[in-house]
């Protein structure tokens, strides 16, 4: 769980500093996806990011409260 973990915490990462990949993830997700090891429902929950809340700790991801 610990790599999931960290690669979660990447793809938000990239999501702050990298607005053409920040476009891809709402546009495609599943190309955005493409190379990272996320289980389904990380990909789900990335792909329901609020971006409005990304510079929270929590990383702006809905449902997780």
């Amino acid at each position: 769980k610990k790599m999931s973990e960290t690669v979660v915490l990447e793809v938000i990462r990239r999501v702050r500093i990298d607005e053409s990949f920040r476009m891809l993830l709402l546009t495609n997700p599943t190309a955005a996806f493409d190379g990272y090891d996320l289980t389904e429902d990380e990909k789900k929950k990335l792909s329901n990011l609020d971006m409005e809340s990304l510079d929270w700790p929590t990383g702006g991801l809905r449902g997780d409260t």
